[in-house]
């Protein structure tokens, strides 16, 4: 079975990475957030765009969150 998700792995305390809530999890509106892309240890995905990190998988949202989708 072949999956088009990228891998990104475990999130590096050292990079920048956006918030990751879990499904139906509320953010803070003093979050500091970018419009248009998520980021990940650094890299940055546009909105849309589904990873696989270790186990689960995220999905990133408005206002360049990341939300837990699942496995």
């Amino acid at each position: 079975m072949t999956s088009d998700v990228t891998r990104v792995g475990a999130t590096d305390p050292e990079q920048r990475t956006a918030p990751i809530l879990g499904e139906g999890e509320q953010f803070s509106p003093e979050l500091d957030l970018q419009t248009g892309v998520c980021r990940f240890n650094g890299a940055a995905f546009p909105l849309g765009t589904c990873v696989q990190s270790g186990a689960g998988r995220l999905h990133c949202v408005e206002r360049g969150l990341w939300v837990r989708t699942g496995p």
